[in-house]
């Protein structure tokens, strides 16, 4: 996964130029006549005439071998520059170093050699030895040069050490080697996560050699791995352009990390495979290609890269707890949880893991085993993650206002999506505080949520409905305001704003924007206008306008199917009609009136006990006007049950019983107007004044028709009872008298009768035409003939007197 070192070769072509100067040595001169020797075997060296140093030098080391230093390193350095042998060097070295451990010079040599036998961990002790001997400038830049490269890839912190001890200590002349220390030391950043540093160094060798591979591929690692994804995609399309990715997989690695962060998730698999293919023993590229195939939404291809990597380490955190994250997206919710207990039984601070069971916990609806696992967490642990999760634990748990604070923390710790978290749930805690009446805890938290999003359309529109509860019009209308500018049509801003003018008592402005929202509403019909169409239908019953009120409610009826707002519409709908139907019934439309009216009974449902009373009163009265009688009468007994009618004076000391007396009066029939009669008794004590009056005249005309009535069905006796009744209530009159005539010359008593309708002189006419039947049956014909005539003449129109007439007058002849 790391970006390869400079290669050994590499380095060894510069040995040349880290010899050291002449007559360095760890041990000085030694005289003891070599020093002659050591200059011939110098000079030979400085002719490149190598087979003669090398002899010459070999003769020191026989002379004196712990004469000089100088002959061991000069001699290992003719091995491995010029001879191509560093077995042979290391074999002068090993000997020089026996001879003369404390050299700095020779341990470098000897680590020179090793590395060059690849033999790299011993390769590093003998070069860290050379730096502990003490050496001089020129073996202690040599020695930090080459553990610069080897220590960038075993042990990142030294290599960055050792490089940095080269730049300090290396000569002007040695600048030139500058660029491949910087190099190696930024592998060596990158390799201790300090990739901000390691940009530096990797800027530095490109701005100098633009072309230098492994420094291209460094500076792409550092800025993938920063999360500079931009920058680094763009340097890793120039990589893949020049076929880089193959000798640098790195490149495949880096792409596919970038291409999951820019959603461009088939690209990221692509890069992905290619990795695995160039590294198939490296797990992290499985579980790379399992987080590509995860956001590509193949949750399926996901969990058999994890699994691959599991197969190879069962134990394998990262690949377990990613595994379990795919797993919840295929709603396999109790694998999930299981694997995450898995994984924090064996390390039980592993932040993934607790995410991952808190997730899975959700998902099975246990939000205080997701709190109580995330609560645990101490410290770094509690991740901006962690805190997100634990603040969506709380949310389902009821608890919004710990909720927010999490997402507040979370915030804090760098998670970007607790922002939007945090004003969604202030949006619903404000919700809640609206229930229980706390406007102002609503308003407080809402301007809270307005702060971390101050262009939230839903928070606007929830703090200006907050305002108009509490009442504060201008401050709402500022709230609503932000919506208004993005969404000048929109149904509920446009409706939220009608309200805030109607508390300001701008009915105009009210209705103006009231209008934009139900044409909006209109168009999508449903509840959106059935809701819409209840609230203004109200505003046009409080001005009057019945008739838009009842269309916009009967609207609203049809169009809401919610189980909550129906009966508050069908309760509106119902005062909407009793408010039409008692205008017309002013208006003496009684037909339409009883229309509205029956219609509004039948939501009687919707209505409390002594509201339907009102309803049914109000019916009875247009049953009343409307000539319906027997429905007027079973109306008010309805209305007297349910609690009775709110009547005006003087009618409220008499209360509903005189209207059910005065329907069943209108009614007409036998029993109906006995029961009238009943009830006017009843209710004659607590008359006073004019309704004194008109009451005893309903109980009179009330005998005299129950008289009728009685007459029709033969019954003579009951009739003449009621007759006499009525008399005994006040009445008098011709009329009275002459049906009692008719009663008792119905039954006999024909002279008696005679003598009576005589006295009355002919008023009524219908006497006159008793009179003549009274005759006939005394056999008076002529008499009786009279009598008809006299009747006709006066207008009585009976069906029978005609032909009475006729036959007796041609009998006797015409006038």
């Amino acid at each position: 996964m790391r970006s390869k070192l400079l290669t050994v070769a590499a380095m060894v072509a510069v040995v040349g130029a880290f010899v050291g100067p002449r007559g360095a040595s760890g041990q000085g001169r030694t005289g003891g006549g070599i020093d002659v020797d050591i200059d011939e075997a110098q000079k030979f060296f400085d002719d490149k005439e190598w087979d003669k140093a090398i002899e010459k030098y070999r003769s020191v080391i026989d002379k004196a071998p712990q004469g000089s230093a100088i002959a061991y390193w000069k001699l290992a350095t003719i091995y491995l520059a010029v001879k191509k042998d560093p077995t042979a060097a290391l074999r002068v070295c090993e000997q020089g170093e026996k001879n003369l451990p404390d050299s700095g010079d020779i341990k470098k040599q000897k680590g020179i050699a090793l590395l060059t036998l690849k033999r790299h961990g011993e390769a590093i002790r003998a070069l860290e030895a050379a730096l502990a001997a003490g050496t001089p400038p020129s073996t202690t830049y040599d020695a930090n040069a080459f553990l610069c490269q080897l220590q960038a890839k075993h042990d990142c912190q030294k290599g960055v050490t050792a490089c940095a001890g080269f730049l300090a200590t290396r000569p002007p002349e040695m600048a030139k080697n500058d660029l491949a220390i910087r190099m190696n030391r930024g592998l060596a950043l990158n390799a201790c996560s300090r990739y901000g540093e390691a940009l530096e160094d990797f800027e530095a060798v490109v701005r100098a050699a633009p072309k230098t591979q492994t420094a291209q591929v460094g500076k792409f690692e550092a800025l993938f791995r920063m999360g500079d994804c931009g920058r680094a995609a763009t340097l890793g399309d120039d990589l893949n352009r020049q076929g880089l990715p193959a000798k640098f997989p790195v490149v495949h690695f880096g792409m596919a990390k970038c291409m999951i962060e820019f959603r461009r998730a088939h690209e990221a698999v692509n890069y992905a495979r290619n990795y695995v293919a160039a590294q198939p023993a490296d797990l992290h590229g499985h579980v790379l290609l399992g987080d590509a195939y995860r956001a590509k939404g193949d949750a399926f291809n996901a969990i058999s890269a994890y699994k691959e990597v599991l197969n190879r380490d069962p134990t394998h955190q990262e690949a377990l707890t990613r595994m379990g994250d795919a797993l919840l997206s295929t709603n396999r919710f109790t694998e999930a949880r299981d694997i995450a207990t898995r994984v924090l039984k064996s390390r039980p601070g592993n932040v993934d893991a607790a995410i991952l069971l808190a997730r899975a916990s959700l998902r099975l609806k246990d939000p205080k085993k997701a709190v109580d696992t995330l609560e645990a967490l101490k410290g770094p642990a509690r991740t901006g993650t962690a805190l997100y999760v634990l603040g969506w634990a709380y949310h389902d748990a009821r608890d919004l206002a710990t909720a927010v604070t999490r997402f507040d923390e979370a915030h804090r710790a760098g998670s970007r999506e607790s922002i939007e978290a945090a004003v969604r749930v202030r949006n619903r805690l404000a919700g809640q505080y609206v229930k229980d009446g706390k406007f102002a805890e609503a308003e407080g938290t809402l301007t809270l949520a307005q702060r971390a999003e101050p262009n939230n359309i839903t928070t606007a529109q929830n703090l200006g409905l907050v305002r108009i509860l509490k009442g504060d019009a201008d401050a709402a209308i500022t709230a609503l305001g932000i919506c208004h500018k993005r969404k000048p049509t929109d149904i509920v801003v446009n409706r939220l704003l009608g309200r805030a003018y109607l508390l300001k008592k701008d009915v105009p402005r009210a209705m103006a924007f009231y209008e934009v929202a139900e044409r909006g509403a209109e168009r999508v019909r449903g509840q959106a206008l059935a809701e819409l169409y209840a609230e203004t239908a109200t505003l046009h019953l409080d001005q009057g306008k019945l008739d838009d009120a009842v269309r916009r409610l009967e609207v609203a009826e049809s169009e809401t199917r919610d189980a909550k707002v129906t009966p508050t519409i069908r309760r509106n709908l119902a005062v909407a009609y009793l408010r039409r139907g008692m205008d017309h019934l002013k208006k003496r439309t009684a037909d339409k009136g009883l229309v509205d009216l029956q219609k509004a009974i039948e939501r009687r449902e919707t209505l409390k006990k002594e509201e339907r009373a009102q309803f049914h009163c109000a019916l009875a009265f247009a049953y009343l006007s409307s000539g319906q009688a027997g429905n007027s009468s079973k109306e008010f007994t309805t209305a007297a049950k349910e609690g009775g009618c709110k009547l005006k004076p003087p009618y409220d000391k008499l209360g509903v019983d005189f209207f059910v007396a005065y329907a069943k009066y209108r009614e007409g029939g036998i029993g109906g107007v006995r029961e009238s009669l009943k009830l006017f008794q009843k209710l004659a004590g607590k008359a006073t004044g004019p309704l004194a009056v008109t009451m005893k005249e309903l109980q009179r005309t009330g005998h005299e028709q129950l008289a009728v009535a009685l007459f029709t069905r033969d019954d003579y006796r009951g009739a003449a009872a009621e007759l006499r009744a009525a008399r005994g209530m006040g009445a008098r009159g011709a009329s009275l008298e002459h049906n009692l005539a008719v009663i008792d010359l119905v039954e006999g008593r024909g002279g008696q009768a005679a003598r009576v309708m005589e006295g009355l002189g002919g008023r009524p006419a219908e006497s006159l035409m008793n009179l003549g039947i009274y005759h006939d049956r005394q056999g008076d014909p002529k008499k009786a003939m009279d009598y008809y005539r006299r009747a006709v003449d006066r207008g009585v129109r009976h069906a029978r007197l005609r032909t009475w007439l006729d036959v007796k007058e041609r009998l006797f002849g015409g006038k």
